[in-house]
């Protein structure tokens, strides 16, 4: 999460060195919401795998955010300092309370 440049933003806050995106936490429950810069993802997150495949398979079990335009998997981000930008939206997988 340090990568992650909390929302609101603020450019008076201090400075993230090397970004992988922005992240958002609802107040009402708490789950986090990652804004994952494509580069960040396909390099990073799914390095070693090809990136459509394993956003698939993100998305299958609910951790990737699907566009609504049901094409492809990267969203429009939300706007910071007048800039909108293309990712992936990823949620925070919630805490499992079951015995494994």
């Amino acid at each position: 999460m340090s990568r992650y440049t909390p929302l609101p933003y603020d450019p008076r806050d201090l400075p993230i060195p090397n970004r992988a995106g922005y992240r958002e936490t609802d107040p009402n429950t708490s789950e986090v919401t990652f804004f994952t810069f494509a580069n960040a993802f396909e390099e990073e997150i799914a390095r070693g795998y090809n990136p459509r495949t394993f956003a698939q398979a993100l998305a299958a079990d609910g951790m990737l955010v699907m566009p609504t335009s049901g094409r492809g998997f990267q969203r429009k981000m939300p706007r910071v300092n007048g800039r909108q930008q293309r990712g992936y939206q990823l949620r925070q997988p919630p805490d499992s309370d079951a015995p494994d």
